[in-house]
């Protein structure tokens, strides 16, 4: 009898410690996805034991990490039909949309309870935007606007999809509020400068859309750069280059795609286009 009691203390302690590293290894891997971490987040998750708030977890890092087919395997898992949390349904939906798989979106969607969050309006303007359906996602932005205190998410959407339906003035204007913002990240207002030089330049106002790139540009190339500022400031190169070349300036435009591999000697689209530029000498 002494024996078995033995036995059971024994089990109890290895099953509490078990419990007790399951968890850590949990709240380790939240932990990383919630700083953005997600590929730790998954080498974290690797090592805890396979139970149902690890597949959920590996799912939200997927999605985060913008990997579709990973995503819909395990958030598909954490699915149980009846009462799964509106935000899995919408990362399932929208992943399912980087798949262009709208029947699969669609139902998701009409399975989310509360509607009028940040993230469903967002998810859904994306969807009406990848249907075609313009005038509808303009409309859903603006209510987008009015719940989100971050509005420079919706007016960038808004604006983008304005200047699709060449409702250009309407566009720059919310591109310009976005970019005077300063409340705003910077590479979001980065962001908005690029896409109002870009509606300036389809209005062949190529001036006044290379002088929004050089503000930029100017700026942004005294100091060692890094993402996402990096990232803009190569956006608004690669942006000027194409402007460059329409106005008929090739060698300008050389310069400019050679100014993106000083800052990335790797970039790809920059090679691309000076080699489509050879023939200029």
């Amino acid at each position: 009898m002494h024996r078995m009691a033995l036995v059971l203390f024994f089990w109890s302690c290895v099953l509490f410690a078990a419990g007790a590293d399951q968890t850590s290894c949990v709240r380790k891997a939240e932990e990383a996805i919630r700083i953005n971490n997600c590929e730790g987040a998954l080498l974290i998750l690797a090592a805890c034991s396979q139970d149902s708030s690890v597949v959920l977890l590996k799912g939200r890092a997927f999605h985060a990490l913008f990997n579709a087919d990973s995503a819909i395997k395990y958030l598909g898992m954490s699915d149980n039909g009846y009462s799964t949390a509106d935000d899995v349904l919408l990362a399932l939906a929208e992943s399912m949309l980087w798949k262009k798989n709208f029947k699969g979106a669609e139902k998701h969607f009409g399975r989310v309870k509360n509607r009028r969050t940040v993230n469903f309006l967002k998810i859904a303007g994306m969807y009406l935007e990848m249907r075609g359906k313009l005038p509808e996602a303009v409309a859903l932005y603006d209510s987008l606007m009015m719940v989100d205190k971050q509005m420079w998410t919706g007016a960038m959407r808004k604006a983008q999809v304005l200047s699709w339906m060449k409702h250009f003035e309407e566009a720059t204007i919310l591109f310009s509020q976005v970019a005077a913002n300063t409340a705003a990240p910077q590479d979001v207002r980065m962001s908005a400068v690029i896409r109002r030089a870009e509606v300036r330049s389809w209005q062949s106002d190529f001036s006044a859309a290379r002088h929004d790139l050089d503000s930029l540009i100017e700026v942004n190339t005294r100091t060692v750069l890094r993402s996402p500022i990096l990232d803009r400031t190569k956006e608004a190169l690669q942006l000027k280059g194409l402007v460059l070349e329409w106005e008929g300036k090739y060698q300008d435009a050389k310069a400019a795609y050679k100014n993106i591999l000083l800052l990335d000697p790797n970039d790809k689209r920059a090679k691309l286009s000076l080699e489509k530029l050879l023939w200029v000498k």
